[in-house]
C-alpha cells in the first residue's frame, strides 16, 4: 500500500504531530511506502528524523534503513492501493490512515478451512511468475505473515452480514482493507447470478468493495480430471468427453464418477501445480486495470490492493 502524504499535512500541531510521527515508523515498519513530492519529503525529514523528539534512536535508523520505502515502481502505482493522507476531501487523517496500517486485511469466504487452502495455494503457485512475480511476492509475504487472512463467513447466505459488520469496523477504509471471495455457482457462461449471490454482488458496491465472483462455478472447477486423479478422487475410466467449457460449470460433487465431497478440498489442493492450474485457466484472459490476465492473477491483484 501507498501513502502519499498532502501538503495539508503541514498544519499539523499538538498531538497530530505525534500520531504523524507514529504513522511514518508504522509504514516504515509494515514495508508499505511513502508518497510526496520532495518539498514535502525534506519537510518531512527535518519535523521528525533530525532529533530524537518524536521518534527514538531506533525507530529512526529503522526507518533510515528502509531503502523501499520511497523506492516506489510504476509497477506498484498501478497495482498497489493509493491512500491520500492528509487533511483535505477524501482524505485520511494520520490516526485514520494509522487504522489502515495496524488492522490486518481480509478476505471474506464462504468457508475458511476450504476456500482459503485454495487461495493459499494458488498465491504460492504464481508467486515467480515472470510478468508479475514483483507484486505476486508481496501478496504471498502478506498472506505468510497473515497481515493478509481470510474471513470466515460461514455460508453464502451470511456474506452480505459479514460486510455490513465489516464495514462498522473499517468505516471508510472498508475498500482499501476488505474484499470478499466467492463461486458464482453458475451452471454456464451466460447464466446470470442468482438472487442471493446478485444481493452480495450489490453490497459489495455498497461498501465499495472490489471483491471477486469466480468466472467458473466453484473453485473445483479450477482442478483438472487429472489432478482428481491424482488425489484418488477418481476412481473410474468412465468419465465422459467434456469440453473445457463443460467442465467449468460441472457440479463435481455431485458428478458420479467422482468420489469427491466438500470436505476433500484441502486434500486436492496438495495435488495441484502451476501447470494444470494454468491449462484451466490460461485461455480467458480477461482486461484489468489495461492488461490482459487470467483469472487467478486478476484475483491476486485484487489482494495486491489490500497489501
Amino acid at each position: 500500500m501507498i501513502f502519499k502524504f498532502d501538503d495539508s499535512i503541514q498544519i499539523i500541531s499538538g498531538k497530530a504531530v505525534k500520531d504523524t510521527a507514529d504513522l511514518i515508523l508504522h509504514i516504515s515498519g509494515q514495508n508499505h511506502h511513502i508518497s510526496c513530492d520532495a518539498d514535502l519529503w525534506q519537510w518531512l525529514e527535518l519535523k521528525f528524523m533530525k532529533s530524537y523528539e518524536y521518534l527514538s534512536k531506533w525507530d529512526l535508523q529503522s526507518i533510515r534503513s528502509n531503502r523501499s520505502l520511497r523506492d516506489i515502481t510504476a509497477e506498484k502505482r498501478k497495482y498497489l492501493s493509493t491512500v491520500v493522507v492528509g487533511y483535505g476531501d477524501g482524505m485520511f487523517t494520520p490516526p485514520e490512515a494509522m487504522e489502515l496500517v495496524r488492522k490486518p486485511s481480509l478476505v471474506i469466504v464462504e468457508n475458511e478451512a476450504n476456500d482459503w487452502a485454495v487461495v493459499r495455494k494458488w498465491i504460492d503457485l504464481l508467486k515467480k511468475d515472470r510478468q508479475y512475480g514483483n507484486i505476486n511476492t508481496i501478496v504471498c509475504q502478506r498472506k505468510d505473515s497473515g497481515y493478509l487472512r481470510p474471513y470466515n463467513a460461514g455460508s453464502s447466505g451470511q456474506i452480505v452480514n459479514s460486510i455490513i459488520q465489516r464495514q462498522k469496523e473499517y468505516h471508510k477504509g472498508t475498500g482499501y482493507k476488505v474484499t470478499v471471495l466467492l463461486d458464482s455457482d453458475k451452471t454456464g457462461p451466460e447464466d446470470a447470478l442468482s438472487n442471493e449471490k446478485e444481493k452480495i454482488r450489490q453490497a459489495m458496491v455498497d461498501a465499495r468493495i472490489e471483491g471477486h465472483i469466480l468466472y467458473k462455478r466453484e473453485m473445483e472447477n479450477y482442478f483438472s480430471e487429472s489432478v482428481y486423479r491424482e488425489a484418488k478422487m477418481i476412481q473410474t475410466d468412465s468419465v465422459p468427453p467434456y469440453s473445457d467449457e463443460d467442465w467449468d460449470f460441472l457440479d463435481i460433487e455431485k458428478a458420479p464418477f467422482t468420489k469427491y465431497q466438500k470436505k476433500d478440498l484441502p486434500t486436492l489442493v496438495e495435488y495441484l501445480d502451476k501447470s494444470s492450474l494454468l491449462k484451466r485457466v490460461g485461455a480467458g484472459r480477461r482486461d484489468y486495470l489495461g492488461e490482459m490476465m487470467n483469472e487467478i492473477q486478476i484475483i491476486i491483484m485484487k489482494l495486491a490492493r489490500l497489501s
